[in-house]
């Protein structure tokens, strides 16, 4: 998958999104429906992901155990990569 190049607070979830098809679905003839649910599970993915960023910056949550959160999540992204790059998943 690409990286976006734009510096970070010119991103959007669009941005992101059309960077992300583009890449996904480049050379296939994807249907309507698997691109408008593909579309939601990204956004939805997103919103679940800003929902635990924000609750790891809260007022509660220690910086120390706010970056460990951070790095698990990270940690099981990169492994579901992995998985889906081997044929796992």
């Amino acid at each position: 998958m690409s990286v976006e190049t734009k510096p970070v607070l010119e991103r959007t979830i669009e941005s992101e999104w059309e960077s992300f098809a583009a890449t996904v679905f480049a050379g296939l003839n994807v249907g309507v429906t698997q691109y408008v649910e593909t579309r939601r599970a990204f956004y939805g993915g997103f919103y679940s992901m800003l929902s635990i960023c924000i609750g790891v910056g809260g007022n509660d949550v220690s910086l120390i155990a706010g970056a460990q959160k951070m790095d698990t999540l990270l940690e099981e992204c990169q492994r579901f990569y992995r998985d889906v790059k081997e044929g796992r998943k």
